[in-house]
């Protein structure tokens, strides 16, 4: 399965993203983008660099794609799943 590539920068150096392909379209529909566009790409593309501007010291070079993966499926999860995913860490740790 091939992946999908997206150029970013980290602290004024560009990288590569990589993202499952289902993960990718899952997300430019969540951000209102038709999937396999370059407008979809571009979606993306800036939501992926907005979420490395807005925690700078979360994303590295070396895990930047899992890190980066990590947010997406955050952020494309049905708020109930989350809400359950919580209070079943927070009994773990408790």
């Amino acid at each position: 399965m091939a992946t999908s590539r997206y150029h970013v920068v980290i602290d004024e150096v560009r990288t590569t993203v990589t993202l499952a392909p289902v993960l990718s379209e899952l997300l430019s529909l969540k951000l209102g983008a038709q999937p396999s566009t370059e407008e979809a790409h571009g979606a993306v593309r800036q939501w992926l660099q907005g979420q490395i501007e807005g925690d700078p010291g979360a994303v590295r070079y070396g895990r930047a794609s899992q890190r980066l993966a990590y947010l997406a499926i955050l952020a494309i999860a049905a708020p109930g799943l989350i809400h359950k995913r919580q209070a079943w860490q927070y009994h773990q740790n408790g």
